[in-house]
């Protein structure tokens, strides 16, 4: 492991060297993979730390870039620069000089074991202090995407309306005025029945 050193000195004597390095979180090798096998083809780090210590990081986790010395506001000109480039973007962030960027991004993520501020402005928080939740996140949203792209035919349509009818004593007319309830309601006895989506749900 590389470190920062921190020099101490003392009537002009160095008296201590102190080493310092953040640890690398035991599951950021894992998920760095499991996205980049989702389809996410590029993954950034962004560090206050220095040079030296941000390339043995990001040599370990195996992320595809990485910007070191970064003011708060520098990490959210990083992500207009990337909108300006056409592409999308998700930030993840827990501290409170994260905030910038998380607002900037089309998609904040806070760590529930983070700044109470990077929670309140992020879109979504992982509940539990494990980076899983974004490629649990990444499944459920492409399982929801395909349901979109794929749709049912008119057969499906009709049994998930009988299904209602029958077990659930719902029909088309007494959704409470609510047309997406009862599309939704379909959706979701469609997707329970096959597909990723009744995994998802």
């Amino acid at each position: 492991m590389k470190y920062d050193k921190l020099a101490l000195f003392a009537g002009g004597e160095l008296i201590s060297v102190l080493l310092i390095a953040d640890p690398i979180r035991e599951d950021a090798v894992r998920v760095v993979r499991q996205l980049h096998s989702l389809g996410v083809d590029k993954i950034c780090m962004m560090t206050k730390d220095s040079g030296r210590t941000a390339a043995s990081v990001a040599a370990k986790v195996g992320v595809d870039e990485y910007h070191y010395e970064l003011l708060p506001e520098d990490k959210a000109d990083f992500i207009r620069r990337e909108h300006e480039a056409g592409r999308k973007v998700i930030m993840v962030g827990d501290g409170i000089n994260d905030t910038p960027a998380l607002s900037e991004a089309d998609v904040g993520v806070a760590i529930n074991s983070g700044a109470s501020i990077a929670k309140q402005i992020a879109d979504i928080t992982i509940s539990e202090d494990d980076l899983s939740g974004l490629v649990y996140t990444k499944r459920l949203s492409d399982a929801l995407m395909k349901r979109i792209d794929d749709p049912y035919g008119p057969e499906e349509h009709d049994a998930a309306v009988e299904r209602l009818e029958r077990y659930y004593k719902i029909r088309p007319g007494d959704h409470h005025g609510s047309p997406g309830l009862f599309i939704f309601l379909i959706s979701f006895i469609l997707g329970s029945s096959k597909g990723p989506f009744s995994r998802a749900v």
